[in-house]
């Protein structure tokens, strides 16, 4: 017998274009391999934390040990995301792709501030308050989220990663996380 998933709404505050434009419930997962969640759902833990469910962890109460491995994972999916911008004409794949590697960097970066995100609207995230982000964060992420597909946007997600993560470790390094 088949355990039943237990399912949520995706929260108003995520429902945001281009992350959630079709989508309106996301399900339990059953890994626990921060890996496989990061790739079937990179807000899940802060949608949940949002709804007040209780998690077994908060990924950004310990982002020395979480945090990593959003960059990794960045780090695995930026040359196959490069390769979409070589073939010509873009596919639901390839857009899936780069959304999935901008709600990456929003994760490292709110998860690297030892905060959840608290939505996907601008005027929700609170980049403003966070103590570690890359210079001009805020116009940068705007322009990426509101064109996902386009190279320009790419390449300005290639920088912010890089940045985010010399702040990551300048912040580890002096022991503030």
């Amino acid at each position: 017998m088949q355990s039943k998933k237990k399912m949520w709404k995706i929260p108003s505050p995520f429902h945001y274009p281009p992350f959630y434009t079709n989508k309106e419930y996301f399900h339990q997962l059953e890994s626990k391999d921060i890996i496989q969640i990061l790739s079937d759902e990179p807000f899940y833990f802060d949608m949940l934390f949002f709804l007040d469910e209780k998690l077994e962890f908060h990924p950004w109460e310990d982002p020395k040990d979480f945090v990593p491995i959003v960059f990794d994972e960045w780090k695995k999916l930026k040359g196959i995301a490069r390769e979409t911008f070589k073939q010509k004409g873009k596919n639901e794949k390839s857009e899936r792709l780069l959304i999935h590697c901008v709600s990456l960097f929003i994760v490292c970066l709110f998860w690297s501030n030892k905060v959840p995100l608290q939505g996907l609207y601008p005027s929700d995230m609170g980049l403003s308050k966070l103590q570690r982000k890359p210079v001009n964060c805020d116009e940068r992420l705007l322009f990426i989220i509101s064109k996902p597909t386009q190279y320009h946007a790419f390449i300005q997600l290639e920088q912010l990663f890089s940045e985010c993560e010399k702040l990551f470790a300048k912040a580890v390094a002096l022991k503030q996380i």
